[in-house]
């Protein structure tokens, strides 16, 4: 999926992309609004975006999670190759070691992760800070150009960017 990214001065033009995203087919899941005014999206009935849209919790934790699993390796290799005891050379105590850096690093990504903002949105902080509305709409490929049409007809709405959904951990900012 497609991760399209519109920026709205006026809750009116958020509230209008909604109703006509809603009369297309897209879901609150594959819609979110993204504001300093929560107040203002949840009198508008509008669907905020969700803390890892806000956060850069999941791409943290991703990378937290790789480099806990090579360090869970290392850890398991080394001790099954330099220690003379056979409980820890057995490979069910190497994938445990490697399973429990593994978790521990992606429990620590996620923390760091927490207080990051989220790669994606990051370049629209300051409009979203001075009160604009940024719109999330999750798009297939197939229906890339409808959505587009649809929301070039809301006036003051205008495609800023367009990125994918899926969350690569090593993807630049």
């Amino acid at each position: 999926m497609i991760r399209l990214f519109y920026l709205t001065d006026s809750l009116e033009a958020a509230v209008q992309a909604s109703q006509k995203l809603h009369e297309a087919g897209v879901t609150d899941w594959n819609f979110h609004v993204l504001s300093s005014d929560e107040y203002g999206l949840y009198r508008q009935q509008l669907h905020g975006a969700a803390p890892w849209q806000k956060r850069d919790i999941l791409r943290s934790g991703e990378r937290g999670a790789m480099l806990g699993l090579s360090i869970g390796v290392a850890l398991a290799l080394l001790l099954m190759f330099t220690s003379s005891s056979e409980f820890l050379q057995h490979p069910l105590v190497a994938v445990s070691i490697a399973g429990v850096c593994t978790l521990f690093g992606a429990w620590v990504g996620g923390l760091f992760g927490i207080s990051a903002e989220n790669h994606q949105v990051a370049r629209f902080h300051d409009d979203i800070a001075a009160g604009k509305y940024l719109l999330l709409v999750d798009v297939r490929k197939s229906r890339l150009s409808v959505i587009k049409g649809l929301m070039a007809s809301i006036p003051g709405a205008p495609l800023v960017g367009a990125d994918q959904t899926v969350i690569l951990p090593f993807a630049r900012a």
